[in-house]
């Protein structure tokens, strides 16, 4: 004989009991209710210089407000107000009429297929295209990630979104080499980087040059 449909011997499946029904049912409107990482920034007070220079790059808003996963390194309006001095600007809002502020801004995005938490020692690519270091260590243990400054930015915090995390850094901001440094840095444009220094134009190519962006056909010592 069969009773309420189920083969004789079968055992009908149980419901959840209600106390899991009702982690479900929060566990849902949490992710419903979770921002995103674009939105974690818009609400932040610390981050408000942040959300400001997003605001007026519209590929790096659509990107922080995409379907992600994304991880994004948060620099705080302190680390702002730091790279001003660093770079000579008047200002932390003098930062943001840079002509490379969206190639600074995508430094800050990590490209990677899930959002990286915690941040483990590697290196990695951002969604600018150079990369950089994230160096874990210390007693107590201290995460820095690294980009052509070599003091690299401290992380102090992280803030989870519906389609990311962001980890947060108060002391500066990550900065892309500039042409002077990649030209320095390569085995074979020691001419190049030689004729520059002579000419006068490393500062132009650098980082203090109120973000002017340039192309340069780089001839090899060959």
């Amino acid at each position: 004989k069969e009773s309420l449909g189920h083969p004789t011997g079968a055992k009908p499946q149980s419901a959840p009991p209600p106390a899991m029904r009702l982690s479900f049912a929060a566990a849902a409107l949490l992710a419903a209710a979770q921002d995103t990482v674009l939105e974690a920034v818009a609400n932040s007070a610390d981050h408000s210089t942040l959300a400001a220079a997003v605001a007026k790059v519209a590929a790096v808003g659509d990107l922080l407000g995409g379907a992600g996963p994304l991880t994004l390194v948060a620099p705080t309006n302190a680390a702002f107000d730091a790279a001003a001095g660093e770079l000579g600007a008047a200002s932390a809002a003098a930062l943001l009429e840079r002509a490379d502020l969206g190639e600074i801004l995508k430094y800050h995005v990590l490209a990677a297929d899930a959002k990286t938490d915690p941040l483990a020692a590697a290196e990695m690519t951002t969604t600018q295209g150079m990369k950089v270091t994230v160096t874990v260590g210390g007693d107590p243990e201290v995460t820095q990630v690294v980009g052509s400054n070599p003091a690299g930015v401290t992380i102090t915090g992280k803030v989870d979104a519906s389609n990311g995390v962001l980890h947060t850094c108060s002391d500066r901001i990550l900065l892309p080499k500039p042409v002077s440094a990649v030209a320095a840095e390569a085995a074979d444009l020691t001419v190049l980087t030689e004729a520059l220094t002579k000419a006068g134009l490393t500062e132009a190519l650098g980082l203090q040059n109120d973000g002017a962006l340039h192309t340069v056909f780089a001839p090899t010592d060959a």
